[in-house]
Formats: C-alpha cells, structure tokens, sequence
C-alpha cells in the first residue's frame, strides 16, 4: 500500500535482521549495463512507517554496479551482464562491496584511461 505497484520496482532487498525492506527504482534497468537509480522507498516493518528518497534531481547520480547479482538467473539478458560486471571489475577495480563511485567520477576514470562504455562492452576509445 505504501509504494502502490510493486512491479515497478526493479530491485527488492529484504532486511532480515533490522525488519526492513528496501524497493529500488532504476532508469532503464534491463537496456543500460549500469542503470541510474531514481528512486528508493525503505519501509520499516516494526512501527509500519517509511522513508521515500528521490534520486532523479540528485547532484551525484548513484549507478547500479554489479546489476548481474540482482538479475533473475534465467534472464537472456544475464551472460552479457555477467561479462560487462567483470569488465567493470578488472578495468576499473571496483569490488563488489558498496555502492561504487558516482556516475560523475565513474565515467571521468573511464574517460581518463582511455575508455569507453559502448553497449554492454567497455571499449578503447580511438
């Protein structure tokens, strides 16, 4: 009831310990190798309450980095992912923990080493 459809929500995460869920929106989630999150709905189950934040205006937007973790196993799409995850990893040494750097500073490092996000490859510019 509080977030309405939840079909909209691409990411679901459950928080077991601290009686939490967390309803994740991203831009483009199955089209983009790193989709932009809009917006994030945490909705404490203890006292029935909510916290709603907007991302769409955000000065530093918040990628989705390591996608394939959260992707159903059986998604065509899922391989392709798995490759640009490990492309992100080795090339630019982001670990799987964390929210990784912003978009902003992201794409300045790629831009720095001479590359470039080209579908879902990453690419030597020329």
């Amino acid at each position: 009831m509080i977030f309405g459809d939840l079909e909209q929500a691409e990411v679901i995460k459950i928080h077991l310990t601290s009686y939490k869920v967390t309803l994740q929106v991203y831009e483009g989630f199955f089209e983009n190798p790193l989709p932009r999150l809009l917006k994030r709905i945490k909705i404490r189950l203890r006292d029935l309450d909510f916290d709603y934040f907007d991302y769409r205006k955000a000065r530093q937007n918040q990628l989705l980095y390591f996608k394939s973790r959260v992707m159903p196993n059986d998604h065509p799409a899922l391989p392709e992912q798995l490759s640009f995850d490990d492309q992100v990893r080795k090339l630019v040494g982001l670990k799987a923990e964390g929210y990784g750097p912003s978009e902003r500073v992201f794409l300045r490092n790629l831009q720095e080493a001479g590359l470039k996000i080209v579908g879902f490859k990453i690419e030597k510019r020329k």
